[in-house]
């Protein structure tokens, strides 16, 4: 039988398709506070039940395929979420991805990421016009110059990866720290 945090593991690869194996240790140990150990054992298991592929640093439901804009989408949610999310799906043409976590007031708090290729910035603007003002959108720039051209009324953080694929959160020119 699968327990939670397998049934949970597919349900994510489900709806992402792949993911780095940090992402899906990191959702685990957030989710279910579970030790390294454990969650070898578990993903394991469903590799060898055949429910998932591991491979390259990867993992993946078999036959899927990675799609590096949801990469690197997840690699901005788990680095500001530490894997504590409640939900998280694969967005539509705009968004890459949007999650939910718990607010500090109690409620839910959703974060839509959004993949900003050099000169899409004004297309993305008009089509944020009807987006809800309640999510916050986090633009995953290529340039830090990007910026320049965002103009919305949603709170907005841009992210901005280095050399080394880590992210810098910026919520205008100076640095901020999300975590």
């Amino acid at each position: 039988m699968i327990n939670k945090a397998k049934a949970a593991v597919v349900d994510l690869l489900n709806n992402l398709q792949c993911l780095r194996l940090f992402h899906v240790q990191e959702y685990l140990r957030g989710a279910f506070s579970g030790d390294s150990w454990l969650i070898d054992k578990t993903l394991n298991q469903l590799k060898t039940a055949g429910y998932i592929a591991i491979q390259n640093g990867l993992i993946m439901l078999p036959g899927r395929k990675p799609n590096e804009n949801i990469l690197r989408a997840a690699d901005v949610m788990i680095t500001l979420t530490k894997g504590r999310f409640i939900r998280v799906i694969r967005g539509d043409k705009l968004f890459t991805l949007i999650y939910a976590i718990h607010s500090k007031t109690g409620g839910e708090a959703y974060f839509g990421i959004i993949m900003t290729k050099l000169w899409s910035e004004e297309h993305i603007c008009r089509e944020l016009q009807t987006i809800d003002e309640s999510i916050t959108i986090i633009f995953v720039l290529e340039t830090m110059e990007q910026q320049i051209r965002i103009h919305i009324k949603n709170n907005h953080y841009f992210a901005l990866s280095d050399e080394h694929d880590n992210y810098k959160f910026y919520k205008t020119a100076a640095a901020v720290n999300l975590n």
